[in-house]
This record gives structure tokens, C-alpha cells and sequence, in this order.
């Protein structure tokens, strides 16, 4: 032991007489990845200070994976509501207004800056004056960035609307983005079974979060799928853009 007291008494004079630049600790991402951890990241902040929405956190990189609504809507593929109800609470730190809607029977809180619609009427009323909104918007050429619009639990949601409330929010869903109404959309994979027009404008989204293997999901096709793919850790997720896959660490757990 005074040995080992001697070298570190050596290797702490030396470390006070060093004054030329240290390398910088290899990013590592933590085993398991805390609220607090995630949003006090300098990267994350920033990520939000340009209007991006931090997803989680590259499991190669470190850096922050960030949903880019110049790159389109996003879908988010998973089969457990606690993790769509993480997601949802997660968006809504950001600096955007959010609207949400939901099956009647949803576990979300009431959030700040969120609203959410929950019934036949407030699906008619809400979709119906986001697309007037919309297509004013279009015809003005103005797109930037008004609300996301998040459909909670597609499957179950589907069922909910009227053939006239599934043609509108298709239309939200599909020329939203062009106006400043970004769509996320929450669903199990499920969804390749439903043929209504919704169901189909979203399996068209080229952008996903996926909370399963991708062997276990048929919406998405891509390219660099892992031959053996082992289950997914907890708290890793796949971010899909343009049918490349790689490996995040998320909050939803």
C-alpha cells in the first residue's frame, strides 16, 4: 500500500504540474438513461434551441437523435401504451404546441400547452378547423412551424372516427407538414392490417421510432437489418430515416 500511496502522490503532482490540453473522456451512454441525465445534455439543449425534438441518445455517438420536421412526420411504432404515454409527455418539454388525439378511454395526464381530444365531437371540431387552418396556410405559402399533431394509439383510434373525420385527418396527416403541422403517430404494428385511408397515409412515413425488433414489425423495410437480431435492451429503441436503422437509448422504458 505505500507503494501504491507513492505513485498516487506522483501522479497527482504531476497532474498539478500538467498544463497543456487533456483529451477529452470517451462518451459512453449511461446504463440507464435518466430525465435528468438526458436534459441537462449541452447537445439536447441545443437540439431544442433550434426547433428540433430530441429523441434519445445515438448508441454509437452519444449525440442526441433528433426528429427533424424538414425531414417529414414521424411514426412511432411500439405494442405498450406506457411507452406511447412516455413519448407523448417527453414531446411536450419542447418548445411547440401540441395536440393530441386520443382514444375515449387514454391514460395521458392534462399537460401544460397541450390539448387533447378524446371524443367523437372534439375530433370533428379540432381535425376540422386544423385542415381550414391548413389550407389557408398553404395558399399563403407559410410553413413555418404551428403545432405537432399527435394521433395516440392509431388502431384504437381508427375505430373512433367516421369515415368523413379519417378522410380529414388523412389530409392533415399527409399536407400538414407543408404548413407547419408536423404529425406523430403512435401505433402498433398492427397497423399493416387496417386498410382505411389514415392507416395507409402513415405506413408511408419514411421517418419511424421503433420500440420492437424489426423482425416483430412489417411497416418499415430496412436495409441494414441485423441477420440475428437480439431482443432489445431495456430502454433501446431503433430510429428509422429513409430505410436505414440504428440503435438509440431512450426514456421510454
Amino acid at each position: 500500500t505505500q507503494v501504491l500511496n507513492n505513485l498516487r502522490q506522483e501522479v497527482a503532482s504531476l497532474q498539478e504540474a500538467w498544463t497543456g490540453q487533456r483529451p477529452s473522456a470517451i462518451p459512453m451512454v449511461p446504463e440507464e438513461l435518466t430525465e435528468k441525465d438526458f436534459y441537462s445534455r449541452a447537445s439536447v439543449q441545443t437540439a431544442y434551441e433550434h426547433g428540433l425534438v430530441p429523441l434519445g441518445l445515438d448508441m454509437e455517438t452519444v449525440e442526441p437523435v433528433t426528429w427533424n420536421l424538414a425531414k417529414g412526420n414521424l411514426l412511432y411504432l411500439t405494442d405498450k401504451e406506457e411507452q406511447m404515454t412516455a413519448l407523448v409527455k417527453h414531446i411536450a418539454k419542447g418548445k411547440q404546441k401540441v395536440i393530441i388525439l386520443a382514444p375515449k378511454y387514454h391514460n395521458l395526464p392534462e399537460m401544460e400547452g397541450v390539448t387533447i381530444l378524446a371524443s367523437p365531437e372534439e375530433y370533428q371540431a379540432g381535425i376540422a378547423s386544423i385542415e381550414k387552418r391548413i389550407q389557408e396556410r398553404l395558399e399563403g405559402k407559410q410553413r413555418d412551424h404551428v403545432a405537432t399533431v399527435v394521433v395516440y394509439n392509431l388502431t384504437e383510434l381508427v375505430v373512433e372516427l367516421n369515415s368523413e373525420a379519417l378522410d380529414t385527418l388523412a389530409y392533415v396527416l399527409d399536407k400538414g407538414i407543408r404548413a407547419g403541422y408536423g404529425s406523430l403517430v403512435m401505433s402498433s404494428p398492427l397497423i399493416t392490417k387496417y386498410i382505411d385511408v389514415v392507416s395507409k397515409t402513415v405506413r408511408s412515413y419514411k421517418q419511424a421510432v421503433i420500440g420492437l425488433r424489426l423482425s416483430d414489425q412489417s411497416v418499415l423495410t430496412v436495409t441494414n437489418r441485423p441477420v440475428r437480431e437480439p431482443q432489445l435492451e431495456e430502454q433501446e429503441h431503433y430510429y428509422v430515416a429513409d430505410g436505414l436503422a440504428s440503435r438509440m437509448k431512450v426514456l421510454m422504458i
